[in-house]
């Protein structure tokens, strides 16, 4: 199973499209996402377009891409080195509309002047040349990415930015792509491919631990080995909603949701799957994405690389950062270890739920049943020994092998919550009609309920200037109860002018004067929020709206 970029070989290619899932990207909502295509010559002396990879402007002549985009293997020779396409002085074409048609789509030729892989990348694929990039080979959770600077200035495409700060499990992210729509078997046409983005978030890094048919990994390995290197998120096996990786996605941006959809964080690069209900073959859709860390704090540093190469970077702020009060179930009492880690204790029979308990410590408990010649039922039972629990959980926030999830609030295991939520979380899994107090519920799930619900605009008041111009004053209410972001564009708009500097992140309750705007004496100022529930409600500022006192 190779990686999610399209084969280069013209005579067998077939596969392209668009992100599985997610929905297409409106004109100018990701500005700085390109797709990098090349003209093959047939012998005949005819050429075709075909699309390479999806790729971020980050710097004036520099595109972010997958190090695996770049490369090819030499299978007479048994080695690898950049592809004919990106060599410098070949010509390459890009465009970042949201659709394109390679038989009418007007795109821009540049030339490539410079090519980098990511080093410790390349020399990964040297040991292996013709598995590089495989699921599950010689570069498996090595830093995948790579630098294309071409001659040309890169003139009417944004410049993204890669952002230093980390990523947190919970963090709301857009993953995106120009790649094959259906799954990675689905045999599409080169002839049109589309941007298509889905809203998602950082998963543990462990999230996919015994499931990954490609992967024999422990929770611990995938910590280990794979986190310090790749940003995970849920594919639509995790829940239909959620966007997946397909071949012709590599290189393209994940970008934080925060902000004007252009600070990255990572780069398409793998994915992982499960096995069918046959057993005999893969479900053909990603049950994870992989995405190369790009942060400070990656392996290798990868973010000291991509500056010396010329990329642009930043530092975001935390926007969003929830600690929510866990609550035992019915029955239980609350005690505590360390530094505010809870566990749940049954007062009548001194035992510990073990509804909380995470892989990690179910291994733990195998191992200590093994060593005293038991059988290791007990790991599986609805309720723990208190001593034995407390020695397997560690002292942590967090018991061993969970992860904080800053927009939970709560500790969580894998895919799946590792503690008992607060109400104010299960009122909001209610409202939205899926209960998220089991410990079996999909991390998906809880996410979504506290994001859906409406985000309504508001006129606050109008100054009127010397000029005899009026300036708008305009805040919001929402009902979600987590940060919601909304960038400007079909769903955030003022009209023709679609970007007049609202507000792309809307936080919990009453927001006032969030921005203002200016308007002529004649005309009126109309705001307009699609929220993620679908509610539509517009605000509209004239001259005769509310003065400002």
């Amino acid at each position: 199973m190779l990686g999610c970029a399209p084969d280069r070989d013209a005579e067998t290619a077939a596969v392209d499209g668009a992100l599985i899932g997610g929905e297409r990207a409106d004109v100018g909502e990701f500005p700085s996402t390109v797709v990098v295509a090349y003209e093959y010559p047939f012998p005949d002396g005819t050429t075709m377009r075909f699309p390479l990879c999806t790729a971020a402007k980050v710097g004036p002549r520099h595109l972010l891409i997958a190090a695996h985009c770049m490369l090819a293997a030499d299978e007479f020779s048994n080695t690898i080195g950049l592809s004919w396409v990106v060599q410098p002085g070949a010509r390459i074409l890009i465009t970042n509309r949201p659709e394109v048609d390679f038989a009418t789509t007007e795109l821009t030729p540049v030339t490539v002047a410079e090519a980098h892989v990511f080093p410790e990348f390349l020399a990964a694929c040297e040991q292996d040349p013709m598995t590089c990039n495989r699921v599950g080979g010689v570069s498996d959770g090595m830093p995948d990415v790579g630098v294309i600077v071409v001659e040309e200035e890169l003139a009417g495409i944004p410049t993204a930015r890669v952002d230093l700060r980390p990523v947190l499990v919970g963090e709301p992210l857009a993953i995106q792509g120009y790649g094959c729509r259906d799954s990675i078997h689905t045999q599409e046409t080169y002839a049109q491919i589309e941007l298509k983005h889905a809203r998602t978030f950082a998963m543990p890094a462990d999230g996919a631990a015994y499931r990954d048919v490609f992967r024999s990994l422990t929770p611990a390995q995938y910590r280990e080995q794979i986190a310090p290197s790749i940003v995970m998120t849920p594919g639509p096996v995790v829940a239909e909603d959620q966007g997946g990786l397909c071949p012709g996605d590599s290189g393209g941006p994940l970008y934080r949701r925060q902000g004007r959809n252009d600070v990255v964080v990572g780069v398409n690069a793998s994915y992982g799957f499960i096995i069918d209900e046959t057993g005999q073959d893969i479900v053909p859709v990603p049950l994870t994405n992989w995405h190369t860390r790009l942060d400070a704090l990656s392996r290798y540093r990868v973010s000291n690389w991509l500056i010396e190469r010329g990329a642009r970077v930043t530092f975001s702020p935390l926007l969003d950062l929830h600690l929510d009060v866990a609550q035992c179930a019915d029955g239980f009492e609350a005690r505590y270890v360390g530094l505010g880690g809870l566990y749940c204790v049954d007062p009548r029979t001194g035992l510990v739920d073990a509804r909380m308990i995470t892989l990690d410590m179910l291994a733990g408990c195998w191992e200590r049943a093994a060593a005293a010649g038991e059988g290791g039922q007990r790991c599986y039972e609805p309720l723990w020994d208190e001593a034995e629990y407390l020695a397997l959980r560690g002292d942590g926030f967090c018991a061993i092998g969970a992860t904080f999830d800053v927009r939970l609030g709560a500790c969580v295991n894998g895919l799946f919550t590792g503690a008992g939520v607060s109400d104010d979380v299960r009122a909001a899994c209610a409202e939205l009609g899926t209960p998220c107090e089991s410990p079996d519920e999909p991390m998906t799930t809880i996410h979504r309920a506290l994001t859906t619900a409406p985000v309504r605009p508001i006129i606050e008041c109008v100054r009127r200037q010397r000029d005899g111009s009026y300036v708008a004053s305009f805040g919001y209410e929402s009902e979600a109860r987590r940060a919601v972001h909304i960038v400007p564009g079909a769903d955030n708009t003022f009209g023709a002018v679609v970007d007049r500097g609202q507000v792309a992140d809307f936080f919990p309750g009453r927001v006032r004067n969030a921005f203002s705007v200016r308007f002529g004496a004649s005309e009126s100022a109309s705001w307009t929020l699609t929220s993620p529930d679908g509610t539509v409600a517009t605000a509209t500022a004239s001259a005769s709206s509310p003065r400002c006192r």
